[in-house]
């Protein structure tokens, strides 16, 4: 028997190892570019927190600005801010729930940007203690959706059926019997505590909650509004009233507050007498103070506070029988947090993480 051998040829060895070489190298590169990965998403995970961390320092930078400036300066409608800090804006700022654009530059040498809202309690609804045509020009005027197909009485009906006490329920309400068959609380048969408990409501869902929660207070015994510090968008509420005349209030006010009913009706053309008995042109003393700073585009870092004046504050000194009010001395201040433990009581400290929309 005869074995015949077969030799491969030298351009068939380097086929096999090239062959080799790619396989080689393309596994050497998918670990490459894995380890490459899993590092990138470390360095941007890093690269994320810095910038929060940085966002909330300006927010703490802002708050201490803010409670300066509203110590110092606050009277009746408005607190005045630095002259000069952004010609774009009013160097006033009104606590009407506006917003300004504060450049960090012009406070010490800090950097970046912030953005300020001062918004007096008087200026929010209380719809739960005024339950009658506010509750529902308000629902209204941020339910678009629901209003388009009707269903903006069910979320009033079940508004007003979760505070009463019986159990029958309004035509398009909800008393117990719904919510147990939903799987869910309900009603509470008393007066509505806090913003977050109307998501419990029949009809309220998240959007709907965004669009009312920075416009509602349930907290305080404060049954009126007071036009000079209604925010923009809650006095959309007034049926009737269109964006021009809306505009026309804010600057009417703002050159000089509205004394009352009879001042608002002389400078602004709307008839606001049935509203007369709703109206009180009363400041509070409760404040909402809300400081934003971008982390990166389309998010924000924030703080919220509310807070009330102290009765005998350290700044005020009685003198002769006279009520002086004392300078300051926010260097010797420890944080934002010291000066308002001194000169406020603090009723809500809230920050986070928010989207331009809001959406946290």
């Amino acid at each position: 028997m005869t074995r015949t051998t077969f030799l491969r040829s030298p351009r068939s060895k380097r086929g096999s190892v090239l062959f080799i070489v790619i396989v080689l190298i393309t596994f050497i590169t998918t670990l490459i570019l894995k380890e490459n990965i899993r590092l990138s998403s470390k360095i941007t995970f890093i690269e994320m927190e810095f910038l929060k961390l940085r966002a909330y320092i300006n927010c703490l930078n802002g708050v201490n600005f803010s409670i300066n400036r509203y110590l110092t300066s606050h009277t009746r409608n408005q607190v005045e801010l630095l002259e000069g800090v952004n010609k774009k804006f009013d160097p006033r700022f009104f606590l009407d729930g506006s917003t300004i654009e504060l450049p960090m530059d012009k406070l010490e040498g800090k950097t970046g940007t912030i953005f300020l809202q001062f918004q007096d309690y008087s200026g929010l609804l209380n719809f739960s203690k005024n339950p009658g045509i506010l509750l529902m020009r308000f629902i209204e005027s941020i339910a678009v959706d629901e209003r388009k197909t009707g269903k903006t009485s069910i979320i009033i009906d079940s508004i007003l059926d979760w505070q009463d006490e019986d159990e029958f329920p309004r035509p398009n309400g909800a008393e117990s019997e719904f919510y147990l068959r939903a799987g869910g609380f309900g009603p509470a048969n008393r007066l509505i505590s806090s913003p977050e408990e109307l998501l419990l409501i029949r009809g309220i869902d998240q959007d709907i909650y965004r669009k009312a929660a920075h416009l509602i207070d349930f907290s305080a015994d404060y049954r009126g509004l007071n036009p000079n510090t209604i925010p923009k968008e809650l006095l959309r509420i007034f049926d009737g009233l269109s964006e021009r005349t809306i505009n026309e209030l804010i600057n009417q006010r703002r050159q000089q507050p509205f004394r009352n009913i009879a001042d608002l009706k002389t400078r602004v053309k709307y008839n606001f007498s049935p509203f007369g008995n709703i109206f009180r042109f009363i400041q509070s003393n409760c404040t909402y103070i809300t400081v934003k700073a971008e982390m990166a585009p389309g998010k924000f870092y924030f703080i919220k506070l509310k807070f009330r004046k102290k009765e005998g504050r350290p700044d005020i000194k009685v003198v002769k029988g006279k009520q002086i009010l004392q300078p300051i001395d926010f260097e010797k201040e420890i944080s934002a947090h010291h000066i308002l433990e001194k000169y406020f009581a603090v009723e809500n400290w809230e920050e986070g993480v928010e989207d331009s929309a809001g959406n946290r």
